[in-house]
């Protein structure tokens, strides 16, 4: 079966823009159920309600580096977010769990996003909401199988003049 064309660049820019403003989702919440807690702090707390059990874990469900996580593990420790207990089998790993106050800023934020959802769509008919959540579902499954890229085609919109240009060719 012949492979769709790529989609417009229109329409990718549009997707792009859209997709950037609905950060909003998440960090609005942290701040609203958690003053304090800040947006990387409210994945951590979700990738260990959802079962990341260790560092490395956070790490994969996060799609950051270990050192990455390590940093993020320890700011939602010292937000006592999560709790992270030395490992019985490996003292240099940590078993990660939500703290009761955790377990709050999970469940809190969750509903709030539930709730803004629902009234953000609120005049939308069902059919929509169904086969909204059916093509985001499947852009984020995308995502989440898709192997990275090689190298980034990036172009540069600026650059910074070279002070010493005799240099550049020592």
């Amino acid at each position: 079966m012949p492979r769709p064309p790529a989609p417009a660049p229109a329409a990718t820019e549009r997707i792009d823009r859209a997709l950037l403003r609905t950060r909003r989702l998440w960090a609005r919440p942290a701040r609203r159920v958690a003053p304090g807690v800040d947006l990387s702090t409210v994945l951590v707390g979700e990738a260990v309600a959802e079962g990341a059990s260790a560092v490395a874990d956070v790490a994969a469900v996060l799609d950051v580096t270990p050192s990455t996580a390590s940093r993020l593990v320890a700011r939602a420790v010292e937000a006592g977010v999560v709790d992270a207990a030395a490992c019985p089998d490996d003292h240099r790993r940590a078993a990660l769990g939500l703290t009761r106050a955790g377990r709050v800023v999970v469940s809190d934020g969750r509903a709030f996003r539930r709730e803004r959802l629902q009234a953000l769509m609120a005049g939308w008919r069902a059919e929509e909401v169904e086969a909204f959540a059916g093509l985001l579902t499947r852009f984020s499954d995308a995502l989440h199988d898709a192997p990275e890229p090689a190298t980034h085609h990036l172009t540069r919109t600026h650059t910074t003049p070279n002070p010493n240009p005799a240099r550049e060719h020592s």
